[in-house]
């Protein structure tokens, strides 16, 4: 079994696209998305249209979501499952991406914010790209991706370890010209940060690197810094 989603959908109703046996849902044109909560879980959904506009919450529990482009304006409460395909995953500025668990196969854009409490993987080089008006923040310590080959996280805003005393893991290649902000804990770069322009802070936390490269812009503040 299976359907297709298509066109403008607006509503205070709760989707729940939940199958048990491989059901396969279609989203084709390019709709807006609209109604209250819409719930992911144990199926599959193409995205066979250039894009897909979620504007509310989607809660993705486990399957597989690949195809084109998905552009969240709301909440993403993503725990498990995989998101692959083409396609790029965009959280849109004033939209969230609240992350406890799944695999990343496709390339990720950040203009919001993620809240990372439970650790994301990787089984494809990937590209992610905090832009500007984005905020990463490590909540607890969980990391941010085992990734494989050579995935780059490519930071133009502000990367924050705000929650416990442990370490988070950033397994990506990053490339930061943005803020760097250490509150508490410590952020490890395990495959190396290059600072081209803009900051990283020392606020009480501290930063680790396999290597580092600062090339502009500043290191400062009060903790530890080993790389």
């Amino acid at each position: 079994g299976g359907s297709q989603i298509a066109g403008t959908t607006e509503g205070g109703a709760t989707l729940q696209l939940v199958a048990s046996f491989g059901e396969t849902h279609t989203v084709a044109g390019s709709p807006n998305w609209d109604v209250a909560r819409t719930r992911f879980s144990t199926t599959t959904l193409t995205i066979s249209g250039p894009r897909w506009f979620v504007r509310n919450q989607l809660d993705v529990e486990s399957g597989t979501i690949n195809g084109g482009d998905l552009l969240v304006r709301g909440t993403l409460n993503w725990s498990g499952g995989t998101m692959g395909g083409s396609g790029i995953t965009t959280i849109e500025r004033g939209g969230v991406l609240n992350l406890s668990g799944g695999v990343l196969t496709r390339d990720l854009q950040n203009e919001g914010r993620i809240n990372i409490t439970g650790t994301m993987a990787a089984s494809n080089p990937v590209r992610i790209v905090n832009r500007e008006t984005g905020v990463i923040d490590f909540q607890n310590n969980a990391s941010f991706g085992t990734f494989l080959g050579n995935s780059r996280l490519d930071n133009l805003g502000v990367i924050v370890k705000s929650g416990l005393t442990g370490a988070s893991n950033i397994d990506a290649i990053v490339a930061s010209t943005g803020t760097i902000l250490a509150d508490r804990g410590t952020l490890n770069f395990r495959a190396g940060l290059t600072q081209g322009a803009g900051q990283t802070v020392l606020s009480g936390g501290s930063v680790a690197a396999a290597n580092f490269l600062l090339q502009g812009g500043e290191l400062s503040g009060t903790g530890t810094f080993a790389g």
